[in-house]
C-alpha cells in the first residue's frame, strides 16, 4: 500500500511540474476541435423525421363494422421491409438524383455500393417504442430532407396498394376461371334433375343471380326433394340430388368470396397514418459542435498526461541504459 502511495504521489507530481504544457496542449486540442468542427470543414445536416401508423389490413371494412384501428405488428413489420425495400430506395435515388446530390462519381465501379452506404447513412426507417414507424432523413439541404421523408411514405403506400391490387386482380382471375369451371358441371346436373322430375326443380347457374327469397325457396325445396327421395329409396335421385347441393354450396362460397375481391379492386387501399408530418428544421443535427469541443477537451487532457508520463518513464529508461 505504501509503495503505491509512494507511485500515485510521484506521478501527481509529476504531473503538476508539467502543468503548463498539459494545459496548453489541451487548449490546442480544443481549438482544433472548434475549428474542424465549423461548416467550412465538416458540412451540417439537417434532420426531418415522419411518424407514422400503417392501417389495418381491412381498415375500410373495419371502419364500417366496428372502429378505427392502426396495423399489427405483423403489418407494422411489412410496412417496414416495404419503406427499406430496393423499389422505394431506388425511387428516392431517382427522385432526388442523389448521385449529384452525395457528389458520387458515376463512372465508378462501385458507384451503387457507395450510394446504398451513404444512403443507409443518412436515411433510417425504425419502429419506436409506441409501435409507431419512424423515418428520419439527414440531408445538408433541410428541405430536401423533409421532401425525402414524406416521398418515401408515399412511395411505400403506393408500393403497399399496388401488391394489394395485384393480388386481389389475380383471385379475381382465378375465382373467375373456377366459376366457369364450376358453371357447366352445375348446369348438367341441373338439367339432369328437371328432366328427372319433369319441372324446373334446379336453376343451376342461375341460382346466385336470384334475389335471397327466391334462393332460400329452391334450398327448401330441394331439402323437400331429398327427404321424399330418401323415403322412396330413390338412390339414384338421392345421389344427384346430393350432388347439386354441393355444387351450389361451392358456387356460393366461391362467387362471394369473388365479389368481396371485386369490391376490393374498386376500393382505394388505406395509406399510413401520418402522426408527425415532416417539418423542415431550422436548426442543425449534425455536427454538434460543443460535444466535440468536450470531447477534445477531455480527451486532450488525457493525452497530455500520457505524454507527461511516458516521457518521465523514457529519461528513466535511458538513465538506467547509461548508467
Amino acid at each position: 500500500m505504501e509503495s503505491a502511495s509512494t507511485t500515485n504521489n510521484k506521478v501527481l507530481k509529476l504531473l503538476y511540474r508539467h502543468r503548463l504544457f498539459i494545459f496548453i496542449f489541451s487548449v490546442i486540442i480544443v481549438i482544433c476541435c472548434g475549428v474542424f468542427s465549423a461548416p467550412f470543414f465538416l458540412t451540417p445536416l439537417y434532420q426531418s423525421e415522419v411518424i407514422i401508423y400503417p392501417p389495418a389490413t381491412n381498415s375500410n371494412r373495419m371502419l364500417i363494422e366496428r372502429d378505427a384501428r392502426f396495423g399489427s405488428d405483423k403489418e407494422i413489420d411489412e410496412q417496414i421491409q416495404l419503406l427499406r425495400s430496393s423499389v422505394v430506395r431506388d425511387s428516392v435515388i431517382v427522385k432526388f438524383k442523389l448521385y449529384q446530390h452525395y457528389e458520387i462519381d458515376a463512372t465508378l465501379s462501385d458507384k451503387k455500393y457507395k450510394l446504398y452506404k451513404v444512403y443507409d447513412d443518412h436515411v433510417k426507417i425504425d419502429r419506436t417504442r409506441f409501435n409507431s414507424i419512424s423515418i428520419s432523413v439527414l440531408d445538408k439541404d433541410p428541405m430536401q430532407a423533409a421532401a425525402m421523408a414524406d416521398f418515401i411514405v408515399a412511395t411505400g403506400d403506393a408500393l403497399r396498394s399496388s401488391i394489394i391490387k395485384g393480388k386481389l386482380t389475380e383471385a379475381v382471375r382465378s375465382l373467375e376461371k373456377s366459376l366457369f369451371e364450376l358453371s357447366f358441371s352445375t348446369d348438367k346436373i341441373a338439367e339432369e334433375l328437371n328432366k328427372t322430375y319433369g319441372k324446373p326443380v334446379a336453376s343451376g347457374t342461375t341460382f346466385t343471380k336470384r334475389n335471397s327469397m327466391e334462393q332460400l325457396k329452391e334450398q327448401l325445396d330441394l331439402k323437400e326433394l331429398i327427404q321424399e327421395a330418401r323415403r322412396n329409396q330413390r338412390t339414384a335421385n338421392l345421389e344427384l340430388l346430393y350432388f347439386y347441393e354441393s355444387k351450389l354450396q361451392q358456387m356460393s362460397t366461391i362467387q362471394l368470396s369473388y365479389d368481396q375481391a371485386l369490391v376490393g379492386l374498386s376500393n382505394q387501399v388505406p395509406s399510413s397514418f401520418v402522426i408527425s408530418p415532416a417539418d423542415v428544421p431550422d436548426k442543425k443535427t449534425f455536427p454538434v459542435r460543443w460535444v466535440i469541443v468536450l470531447a477534445g477537451a477531455v480527451g486532450g487532457f488525457f493525452m497530455a498526461c500520457l505524454l507527461v508520463i511516458l516521457n518521465s518513464r523514457f529519461k528513466d529508461f535511458l538513465s538506467s541504459v547509461k548508467s
